[in-house]
């Protein structure tokens, strides 16, 4: 990436890698999303699935930036990583050979063919629903462990808040789905596991990205991780390192009772949303075995409906 940021400058572009910004004495994490806050485009280089550059990658999705991902094609895990990942396969990609010049070059190209009003966030977002007072962003793990059902029941058992994203604990719902859900949501939970798990690297991966996402929009964020979990510089104040699922357990219910309030309301959330109903308030969840319990509110149209419509 070195290499490709002293091309595209040799052609006139400002580049600057997270070397060249001097973080020193500061907060990594304030220092590289106020250098993503001032730039039009980011460059993601993924072939590793790094986490501290797929949380930024994510951050700067949230802020509309011009999104690049980059693997070096050469490499059979690169490939491997990115299809495992599945969050990334519809979306287009820069693949280069491990060279910072041929990078550089499919940037350059990239920039001059694409508009910056082409965004990809406003796509994924074409189908949101409005923010949702109580709603928790809360994806499932692939691998059902002690402490990951402990979570689950714990979530389920709050009668006061709905959790989003639950049912997908294979991870195969389009990175639209998962940006609509976080979206909607008040605040969001990310469960990370022992990288030696079943799809541990994948998940984990995935997690980083859409938790960026989420920190992004100032929703309020934590994290929680097995203690074989090594954070990431970028995220470590998110994150909680717990030992027992108990202990895990009694760090999210004291993260849950201390979100803020909304103003003349005793009911928790995480951010302010608008107060604006819709005649219809949800289409259903993505996976539909999460919707067993709602079934007796499914909406059904009638020709009053279509004439309103």
């Amino acid at each position: 990436m070195t290499t490709a940021a002293g091309e595209l400058r040799a052609v006139g572009l400002s580049a600057r890698t997270w070397r060249d910004m001097n973080p020193s004495g500061q907060i990594l994490i304030d220092a590289i999303t106020r250098s993503i806050d001032e730039s039009s485009t980011v460059v993601a280089e993924i072939s590793s699935m790094n986490r501290n550059v797929l949380f930024e990658a994510g951050y700067a999705l949230a802020k509309s930036k011009r999104l690049l991902f980059a693997i070096d094609e050469s490499l059979e895990s690169a490939r491997r990583l990115w299809d495992g990942v599945q969050l990334f396969s519809t979306i287009g990609r820069l693949n280069y050979h491990g060279n910072g010049h041929d990078l550089a070059s499919l940037v350059s190209a990239s920039l001059a063919t694409s508009s910056a009003s082409e965004s990809l966030l406003t796509s994924i977002l074409s189908e949101a629903k409005l923010p949702q007072n109580n709603a928790v962003f809360a994806p499932t793990v692939p691998v059902r462990f002690q402490a990951a059902d402990m979570l689950d029941k714990e979530l389920g058992n709050r009668g006061t808040i709905q959790v989003l994203a639950s049912g997908d604990d294979l991870g195969l719902a389009p990175l639209a789905y998962y940006a609509g859900e976080i979206a909607r949501c008040s605040a969001a939970i990310f469960h990370l596991m022992n990288p030696d798990r079943t799809r541990g690297t994948e998940h984990n991966a995935r997690s980083s990205f859409l938790a960026g996402l989420a920190y992004g929009w100032e929703v309020p964020v934590l994290m929680v991780a097995e203690s074989e979990y090594v954070s990431p510089l970028d995220y470590r104040d998110l994150l909680f390192n717990y030992s027992t699922a108990a202990q895990m357990v009694r760090h999210v219910d004291d993260w849950l009772s201390n979100l803020p309030l909304k103003p003349g309301s005793s009911r928790r959330l995480g951010r302010l949303a608008m107060d604006l109903d819709l005649p219809v308030s949800s289409f259903g969840q993505y996976v539909a075995e999460n919707e067993d319990s709602r079934l007796d509110d499914y909406f059904l149209p009638t020709n009053e409906f279509t004439s309103l419509v």
